[in-house]
C-alpha cells in the first residue's frame, strides 16, 4: 500500500467515525456510507471485506485513539488528582451522539469493545486512585469503589433526559461530580 493510498484510508476512515459519532451506526449501509463520504463502495470494500468489519474496524480505531488522548491528558498533570480529572475528562465517548452510545451497547460486536475499553479505564482510573492513596494524597478508600463511581457517572449522565433534569450540559455535570468526588478522597493539611 502505498503513503498516499494509507492516506486516502486514513481520511476514510476519520470522516466514517465523525459519522458513526454523530449519527450512530446500525442503521447504515454500505451505500448510505459511501454516499456521505462522497466515495465508492470498492473504496469501502478495500478497506473491510463486509460493512460489520468496517464498522468494527471504526469502532477499534475510535477507542485506540481515545485511549491514547487520555494517557495524554494525564502527562499534563502534577497530581494524582490532576491525572484522574484530565483522565475522565478527556473520555470523548461521553461527547459522541446518543445513538453512537446506544448503538454500542446494542452491536454484539461493538458491546465487546466498549466492554473491553471499559475495564482498561476502570483499570487505569483505579490505578491513579490506589496510587495517590499510597503517596498519601488521597484518603485510604477503595480504589475501586470510587473508580467504577466515576465510570457509573459518566454513562448514567449520557441519557440526555438526566442531563436536562440537573439543568447543565453533560461536560459541566460530569466535571462538578467529578469534582466532588476528588474533593471528598483528597487529604488536605490541618
Amino acid at each position: 500500500m502505498s503513503g498516499r493510498s494509507g492516506g486516502r484510508q486514513d481520511e476514510l476512515l476519520s470522516s466514517l467515525e465523525r459519522l458513526m459519532l454523530a449519527r450512530g451506526f446500525a442503521g447504515l449501509t454500505v451505500a448510505e456510507i459511501a454516499r456521505e463520504l462522497q466515495c465508492s463502495r470498492r473504496a469501502l470494500y478495500e478497506l473491510e471485506p463486509s460493512r460489520d468489519d468496517l464498522i468494527a474496524r471504526v469502532v477499534r480505531r475510535f477507542f485506540a485513539r481515545t485511549g491514547h488522548d487520555a494517557e495524554i491528558a494525564i502527562t499534563s498533570a502534577n497530581t494524582r488528582r490532576g491525572q484522574a480529572l484530565a483522565y475522565l475528562s478527556s473520555q470523548e465517548l461521553a461527547r459522541s451522539s446518543p445513538r453512537f452510545q446506544a448503538d454500542l451497547v446494542e452491536w454484539p460486536r461493538s458491546r465487546e469493545i466498549l466492554d473491553f475499553h471499559t475495564i482498561a479505564a476502570l483499570n487505569k482510573l483505579e490505578a491513579l486512585i490506589q496510587a495517590g492513596i499510597e503517596e498519601g494524597e488521597f484518603r485510604p478508600v477503595n480504589a475501586r469503589l470510587i473508580a467504577r463511581a466515576c465510570l457509573a457517572a459518566m454513562f448514567t449522565f449520557r441519557d440526555p433526559q438526566i442531563v436536562d433534569d440537573v439543568g447543565m450540559a453533560y461536560v459541566d455535570a460530569m466535571t462538578e461530580l467529578y469534582v466532588i468526588i476528588f474533593d471528598g478522597i483528597e487529604l488536605r493539611a490541618a
